[in-house]
């Protein structure tokens, strides 16, 4: 078929995924008030849930694509993601829907390297570069209007849209994907991964973000806490080991002797369990202490997209190995200082040109750090290896996003309604995560590594 139509149906697959992210975020007070007897803890889950089946399954998924075939997949996760949206739409309760989100997460883990299969087989070797731009720049808009898009949704119809309007775009992929997608036409390669593995990975990471999130209700010293963590931990460390020895593994652990690769994941991970709890906690700062309507906040938090996407698209062009660290560093210090200032100068006082600063100021961090980290683990591992470590960054960065929101969770919990001003305790955590950041940025690109030819970096943030 065209490239351009599987290039479309790739840009749609993205823009699906990663606004589902934003989306709920700008909605999650609504939702809260819709669900009064649920605890904060548990309410987070609706989007631990979807962030942590995406990180665990994404590297799996991305394999299973290459040995069944990119049209199977895509065309498979198209049909489950849209109905997972249309389950969500009509949860009845909590639980119907945090079981939606999971099933979401499984969806989305399987359309986004899928996707991108899809545009690398069926793009000529002289335009990739130019339609791997296009297809990560999708995800690049999601962030753009996924808050406009929440907050109007949310406020003039109900939160149940935000699952809804993903319906429609589902229907239009699974159309084309059904009509013009050959599957017998596309070569196979690889064997599956090995599924007791990702299974140990994907239920030690969930065990441990359930049981940091209820530290708050349980006790951080309960005995079904500690549990949950230090198992979570056991089992996740039982995966990756397994991953070792095993010819097809759930992880491909020998990325990870990459010096530049090990530390652009470590950082990341820590960048965005800070980011992920800013992108979360600034609607509920804005809606309960300054009683902003939905459509407000989403307001006041698009700049900060807006401006994570100008200094991503200019970034990307000229991340040279040196300025990738240097511009790792700056967007981590960004981020640091912003969020000490929100913590030390935000108050009941509202005013839009006080919180504007903070917006820009977490966009351009975002927009610095994660266009950065994904030049540099590019230019760094072989070509053939391109697509499974930027996937493994992608988990990076979703797994730290989703420990972040369990730890904002188990902070909130039980205060939060009769002392609403603790919200902003949980700016020093951002900060916190934004200092350990910086710890691993000195060793990006430390030894001299011949570049090696891969898709424009700019589309990676």
């Amino acid at each position: 078929m065209a490239g351009s139509l599987v290039l479309a149906l790739a840009c749609g697959a993205t823009l699906l995924t990663f606004l589902d992210t934003t989306v709920v975020n700008i909605a999650f007070p609504e939702i809260q008030k819709s669900l009064p007897s649920a605890s904060f803890a548990h309410l987070t889950w609706i989007v631990t849930s979807y962030t942590t089946v995406f990180a665990a399954l994404l590297t799996t998924a991305g394999r299973c694509s290459d040995a069944l075939g990119h049209r199977k997949v895509f065309t498979v996760a198209v049909v489950v993601f849209t109905l997972a949206s249309a389950s969500c739409a009509v949860s009845a309760n909590l639980t119907m829907l945090v079981i939606s989100r999971v099933v979401q997460g499984v969806g989305a883990a399987a359309l986004i390297p899928s996707a991108l299969g899809l545009v690398l087989v069926n793009t000529p070797p002289e335009r990739r570069t130019k339609a791997i731009g296009y297809w990560g720049a999708a995800g690049a808009v999601a962030a753009v209007v996924g808050p406009a898009v929440g907050g109007s949704v949310t406020n003039w119809v109900s939160w149940r849209m935000i699952f809804a309007i993903n319906l429609p775009i589902g229907l239009v992929m699974i159309y084309g994907a059904l009509r013009h997608l050959r599957w017998s036409a596309e070569p196979r390669t690889g064997r599956l991964p090995d599924l007791l593995g990702t299974a140990l990975i994907t239920v030690g990471i969930g065990s441990l973000v359930v049981g940091l999130s209820q530290a708050g209700d349980w006790g951080l010293a309960s005995a079904r806490v500690l549990a949950l963590t230090l198992g979570g931990l056991l089992v996740t460390a039982a995966g990756v080991l397994r991953s070792r020895g095993h010819r097809a593994p759930a992880i491909d652990l020998g990325l990870f002797r990459i010096q530049t690769f090990a530390a652009a994941n470590a950082a990341v991970a820590l960048f965005s369990g800070a980011m992920y709890i800013i992108l979360l906690v600034s609607p509920l700062y804005l809606t309960d202490l300054w009683h902003y309507s939905l459509f407000e906040a989403a307001l006041s938090v698009t700049p900060g997209a807006f401006a994570s996407l100008v200094v991503s698209l200019y970034l990307g062009k000229r991340a040279t190995p040196r300025v990738q660290r240097v511009a790792t560093m700056v967007g981590a210090a960004c981020l640091l200082v912003t969020s000490v200032t929100m913590y030390g100068v935000l108050n009941d006082h509202r005013s839009f040109w006080v919180w504007l600063p903070f917006s820009v100021g977490g966009g351009v961090a975002a927009g610095l750090v994660l266009t950065a980290l994904s030049a540099a683990v590019a230019v760094s591992v072989p070509p053939t290896k391109f697509a499974a470590s930027i996937g493994l960054l992608t988990t990076s960065r979703q797994a730290g996003g989703s420990l972040g929101i369990a730890i904002m969770a188990a902070m909130l919990s039980g205060s939060r309604a009769g002392h609403p001003e603790q919200i902003r305790d949980v700016f020093l955590v951002c900060a916190v995560g934004a200092l350990l950041a910086l710890v691993p940025t000195p060793f990006l690109h430390r030894r001299v590594q011949a570049p090696v030819p891969a898709p424009d970096p700019a589309q990676s943030s």
